[in-house]
């Protein structure tokens, strides 16, 4: 599970397990849309909930007072497409990690 959040910027967290509070990074520059972080963005539920129950309760107070207009969706679901992106290849780097190790 992974989260971002968006306005005029893309926020993204994270989240991983060994952290007390989670990190946001924020991605102003939408025309050149970027992931910030590729460790802690998506997580385990099971390994993370603490992180991410702790994040659900902040992202109202971080945003309950914007008044911006201007939203980015488009370069928000780019971000999110790269960052499954990561995410799968560090899967299959992980997989073929696990599978070397069996065989030798």
């Amino acid at each position: 599970m992974g989260f971002m959040t968006y306005d005029s910027k893309v926020h993204f967290y994270n989240i991983n397990a060994g952290l007390s509070q989670p990190q946001q990074l924020s991605v102003g520059d939408v025309s050149d849309m970027f992931v910030p972080l590729v460790e802690g963005l998506m997580v385990s539920v099971d390994e993370a909930d603490a992180v991410i129950d702790a994040l659900l309760e902040q992202i109202p107070t971080m945003f309950g007072e914007t008044r911006e207009t201007e939203t980015v969706l488009g370069p928000v679901i780019q971000a999110g497409k790269e960052a499954f992106k990561v995410r799968k290849s560090n899967l299959i780097e992980e997989d073929v990690k696990q599978l070397s190790s069996a065989l030798f």
